[in-house]
């Protein structure tokens, strides 16, 4: 089965890296893949070492009509059989390929995040005939997005949650956070993995710092926050430097291959305000890390309160915080937590039963579609 992925991401995130293992471990299973990216990408650098079929555009053809005339000419070239979408930007390009091109492969759409508004041209997209499948990242996503569907349409729409290849996951990195910053055995790591956008809510991350530094008094709980910086940052360090946290809470920029440092960390805090349902959940499950986060979109699929981690309401810094203790204070239980959630990611959120989904969502549509042509 040949098989075109195609992304508009340029940096590095959550949903690229997903991208990256869902195509590695597709060419492991024997399947061809090709990867259509923006030139100088994260993924195009990521893609080059892996020898995965990897095509192109450059800046001045990533307009919708010029995409679809390079979709046309990939899927010539390599005898694609199924596209698989993996930004909602590429809704339009995707269209334009299959009226004016070929309306016989099917598309697929992955979608990873809320859904922000209803407007008349997104519900013309999402609902365009050529589009044959909507998979969800989590059930919150698609109850965002079942507002957009019209009723024939809903049948298209499921969840299939992201894993994670524990064989690709290290559990060791060269930079070694105590090291660096001179702290002792028994000081607590908390650590955060996320750029800095408003999604993220990472004030909420330095409230909770200042909540656990500075009116409760521990002062042996440092604050990690790794991620790349954008025009937000300034709000969070500006708040940081306001509640006086120099000595407990340190901002590390962006990090190739962030979750090597998970290991050394005590805890996970995320703080977000949407989510579709973040992949480094599932990382921190791999490592027994346990995570304290908000219920932001669908985290509650994965956490548990007092099950599978700890969940707070969203902008609840003093609940986060207590969590926060919790963990520091209870050994037994944090042991019992993280064994639950290393349990539930090798039940449900691993690479392979990820690929295996996919794999069955690509010959439902295959089937439609040849039933389609033999009508």
């Amino acid at each position: 089965m040949n098989i075109l992925h195609i992304t508009k991401v340029k940096n590095w995130n959550g949903e690229v890296q997903q991208l990256f293992l869902l195509v590695v471990e597709q060419k492991r299973m024997g399947l061809d893949v090709c990867v259509l990216c923006s030139f100088g990408s994260e993924i195009h650098k990521k893609l080059s070492e892996t020898g995965i079929n990897t095509r192109t555009y450059c800046k001045n053809e990533k307009t919708a009509i010029k995409l679809a005339g390079i979709i046309n000419q990939i899927k010539k070239e390599c005898l694609i059989r199924v596209i698989h979408l993996h930004s909602s930007s590429l809704l339009l390009a995707s269209i334009i390929y299959s009226k004016f091109y070929d309306n016989k492969t099917p598309i697929i759409l992955a979608k990873k995040s809320m859904i922000r508004g209803s407007s008349i041209f997104s519900q013309l997209k999402y609902n365009h005939t050529s589009i044959k499948k909507i998979i969800c990242v989590s059930e919150a996503v698609q109850a965002t997005l079942t507002d957009l569907m019209w009723e024939k349409n809903i049948h298209k729409i499921s969840v299939l949650y992201d894993g994670i290849n524990t064989d690709l996951c290290t559990k060791t990195s060269p930079m070694d956070i105590r090291q660096q910053h001179n702290l002792i055995k028994s000081d607590f790591i908390v650590g955060n993995i996320a750029n800095h956008t408003s999604a993220k809510d990472l004030e909420i991350f330095v409230k909770t710092a200042n909540y656990i530094v500075n009116t409760l008094g521990l002062s042996d709980v440092k604050f990690f926050q790794i991620g790349g910086e954008t025009k937000y940052s300034k709000i969070i360090h500006d708040l940081a430097e306001q509640y006086d946290l120099a000595n407990n809470l340190f901002f590390m920029g962006f990090q190739n291959n962030a979750s090597d440092l998970l290991p050394q960390f005590d805890a996970m805090l995320m703080t977000s305000k949407r989510e579709g349902l973040p992949l480094t959940i599932y990382e921190a499950f791999l490592y027994k890390i346990p995570v304290v986060s908000t219920k932001a979109g669908g985290i509650p699929e994965a956490i548990e309160h007092d099950k599978t981690g700890f969940l707070s309401d969203i902008g609840d810094f003093k609940s986060l915080g207590d969590n926060i203790v919790r963990i520091k204070k209870d050994v037994l239980m944090r042991k019992l937590i993280v064994n639950n959630a290393e349990f539930l990611l090798n039940m449900k959120f691993t690479q392979s039963v990820m690929e295996r989904k996919t794999h069955d969502v690509y010959l439902e549509c295959l089937n439609d579609s040849s039933k389609i042509v033999k009508k």
